[in-house]
């Protein structure tokens, strides 16, 4: 998973300063891999900077016999963000899940205090592909993650 930037420009700054939190990239794939083995679901991380997907999934008894399932991690740390992600077009079939993981850690872009819990979505590769914004060169997925 590339490193997260986001460019912000911080009061009493003339210059905009990319944020990177390559930690909390790591602990969202670790999060939704909890989540996942806590449901009796045998999961491991694929190889850092892998192309496509971050974890597999397979079914935790040896006798089954059932093809591997590639989930892509997506992660936004702002409570306050668009709650968009970007899936790139270049990995269309190099997965069959994207979970959407919303950390809310903080507000970075208005005011405010509270913080809750984080919030997963997950997206089968299907729908990526009917609701990808058609005029985005990135892939994005307009704020339609959130009310799936």
């Amino acid at each position: 998973m590339p490193t997260t930037r986001k460019v912000v420009r911080l009061p009493n700054q003339q210059k905009s300063v990319s944020l990177r939190f390559p930690v909390l990239e790591h602990g969202a794939e670790a999060l939704v891999q909890g989540y996942l083995m806590r449901r009796n679901i045998l999961t491991s991380q694929a190889p850092r900077k892998n192309e496509g997907y971050d974890l597999i999934c397979i079914h935790p008894d040896p006798r089954k016999k059932v093809r591997p399932v590639r989930v892509q991690v997506k992660s936004r740390y702002q409570t306050d963000c668009d709650r968009s992600i970007i899936v790139p077009r270049k990995s269309r079939g190099a997965f069959d899940f994207v979970v959407a993981v919303f950390l809310n850690i903080g507000y970075f872009y208005k005011a405010g205090e509270a913080k809750c819990e984080p919030e997963f979505f997950t997206l089968p590769a299907a729908w990526i592909e009917q609701h990808r914004n058609k005029r985005s060169t990135w892939g994005k997925l307009s704020s339609q993650v959130a009310r799936h």
